[in-house]
């Protein structure tokens, strides 16, 4: 992950546990559980900025952070929809706290949105750190996606899966890997199976 994205990382764990926080010490004061509700949505925008750096390297503007989710995030597959209506409420409550729509945020909600966050970075936390472990290294593997800093191609992980191989069986055959390793592979497969499958059938076809 580079360093920007990390930042931002890191300020959503932290404006979730400040949310935490303050919710826990005054959990019966209206004012503080919308405080609590909107640090809680912030902690999510902030997950989210986080994780599009991660993937095209450069920062968004926040107006399009929600439709950049959706493109670059949500339609690849990398996350489900799900993760999308969590943003989109999370816009909700912002707005609603801005213009002072509706019913005030009472201590049980913001509980509940608190939550919420708590269970989405989490998520975004996991997606990132799966794909940091999946690299590409000019004159390595030819180029192709391999394990971290091995020389494991992804494709030759996927194919063996493919063929039957149990994730014991290559952690076996392959002692550097780690059970994280393996479902990193998985999930850049889920997000990318063109690219892999395309490496499977040029290495059938060198054969």
């Amino acid at each position: 992950m580079n360093h920007l994205a990390d930042q931002f990382l890191e300020k959503a764990r932290n404006t979730a546990r400040l949310a935490r926080h303050w919710l826990d010490s005054a959990a019966d004061d209206p004012n503080v559980s919308e405080n609590v509700a909107a640090d809680a949505a912030r902690a999510m925008f902030q997950a989210v900025h986080g994780m599009l750096i991660s993937l095209a390297g450069e920062k968004v503007e926040p107006d399009a952070l929600l439709s950049s989710f959706r493109d670059n995030v949500v339609k690849p597959g990398i996350l489900p929809e799900t993760a999308l209506q969590m943003l989109i409420d999370a816009s909700d409550i912002r707005t609603r706290l801005v213009y002072d729509v509706g019913a005030p945020i009472r201590a049980e909600e913001a509980r509940r949105i608190v939550a919420r966050a708590d269970q989405f970075v989490a998520l975004i936390s996991s997606s990132i750190s799966q794909r940091d472990r999946i690299n590409r290294t000019a004159g390595v593997a030819g180029g192709d996606a391999c394990v971290g800093s091995t020389r494991i191609p992804v494709w030759t992980l996927v194919e063996l899966m493919n063929l039957g191989r149990t994730w014991e069986q290559l952690l076996q055959d392959f002692p550097s890997l780690s059970p994280q390793d393996l479902d990193a592979v998985s999930a850049y497969y889920r997000d990318r199976p063109q690219e892999i499958d395309e490496a499977i059938a040029a290495q059938e076809r060198e054969d």
